[in-house]
């Protein structure tokens, strides 16, 4: 079996480090177009299975070429998000299976546009495979099996340094473009069963982790995907926040009345510039970047279970380990399960296939904790 994975970054790393375990995999195609990323990524991980090509994968040729030629089963992009409708559409032109990371509400939108293709060639498309996107679709999929109906779901979920310290008492550990994409913008919600928005870095809270600390949660964009609209009618209330220590959510609300957050171009010495782009190009070389680090999550359902009001606690702590962050294993893992799952045929939905609806949570939670992330599950009384 072949895959093929887009981006040779912290998250393709660690997806290709659980790809080149599965004995099934017989190829994976890694596509990047700075070769010094490939060859660190093969040096690191070892054997022989990667198969490295350097090419700017944002232009149609070469590169849908040595993907065709390729035939992958299935294609995962790792790259930036707004690379992933080209990507999308390559890998319908194979054609094959295509997942990706998520991170914008707009190309998710998009790429929504291309389901008819994608039926017509007997694929699917998978798009917020990793942590947030993500990682809520499997837990609000596995509550549904379990719950006579939910009411409720509050999904709290961050990437931080182990220890405070540091700009921000923050660790870069995905693309600065990521991290500012998430703080702007409007978050996809359920209000009274209804698809709604709300603005982000509003609706700041507090909440407690044992080892951790104090810290906040407070709204940012993207992390929902699909959900709000797979849900609606369903499921009454529907949010997400983001984990950070406290204080990270000020700071942003402060660059962002500034004008610091704003996509619309302003003119400096006769230049027009927009200044979210230079804030970003910026802050991403000063934040501190590789320190150890913890993902946090805590996600709360509320519904009814066996005929009485019930509540469930889905709770989860990764930390660092074989040589790979706690954010990489955790966004990386999900979506390689997901590759291999599409790869290995065990998704029947074709088209737009929204994550929520196409995998098997019972089976995906299996193949998590397998790879050491563990969710743990609390039923506490009504």
């Amino acid at each position: 079996m072949k895959v093929a994975v887009i981006g040779a970054g912290m998250q393709a790393e660690a997806i290709c480090f659980d790809l080149v375990k599965q004995e099934d995999v017989d190829e994976i195609l890694l596509v990047d177009l700075d070769a010094a990323k490939i060859d660190g990524i093969v040096s690191r991980i070892g054997g022989t299975k990667i198969v490295p090509l350097v090419v700017n994968a944002s232009c149609q040729y070469p590169f849908v070429d040595e993907l065709k030629a390729f035939g992958p089963a299935a294609v995962l992009s790792a790259a930036p998000y707004h690379l992933n409708l080209f990507l999308m559409a390559a890998a319908l032109e194979v054609p094959c299976h295509f997942c990706d990371l998520g991170g914008s509400n707009d190309v998710l939108e998009k790429q929504k546009e291309f389901s008819h293709w994608a039926e017509k060639y007997e694929v699917s498309v998978i798009s917020a495979t990793g942590l947030a996107p993500g990682l809520p679709g499997h837990i609000i999929a596995d509550a549904l099996v379990d719950f006579d109906s939910v009411d409720e779901v509050h999904v709290r979920v961050g990437g931080v340094p182990a220890e405070k310290g540091g700009l921000l008492d923050y660790s870069l550990v995905f693309s600065a473009e990521g991290l500012f994409n998430e703080m702007g913008g409007h978050a996809r919600v359920l209000r009274a069963g209804v698809p709604a928005t709300e603005e982000a870095l509003t609706g700041v809270e507090h909440l407690f982790f044992p080892d951790v600390g104090h810290m906040e949660a407070f709204v940012t964009t993207g992390a929902l995907s699909t959900l709000p609209e797979s849900f609606a009618g369903q499921i009454q209330e529907l949010d997400y926040k983001t984990i950070r220590y406290p204080g990270h959510a000020k700071f942003f609300i402060t660059a962002k009345r500034l004008g610091l957050m704003s996509l619309d171009p302003i003119e400096v010495d006769d230049a027009d510039v927009q200044p979210r782009k230079v804030f970003e190009a910026v802050a991403g070389k000063a934040l501190d970047t590789n320190a150890p680090d913890l993902i946090l999550m805590k996600t709360t359902v509320k519904g009814i279970m066996g005929g009485k009001v019930a509540n469930r606690i889905y709770q989860m702590v990764v930390r660092p380990a074989d040589g790979l962050s706690a954010m990489a294993r955790a966004t990386a893992f999900p979506a390689s399960i997901v590759l291999l799952m599409l790869a290995r045929g065990e998704v029947s939905m074709t088209g737009f296939a929204p994550l929520e609806k196409s995998i098997e949570p019972k089976k995906f939670m299996e193949e998590l904790a397998a790879r050491g992330i563990q969710i743990e599950v609390i039923d506490l009384p009504g």
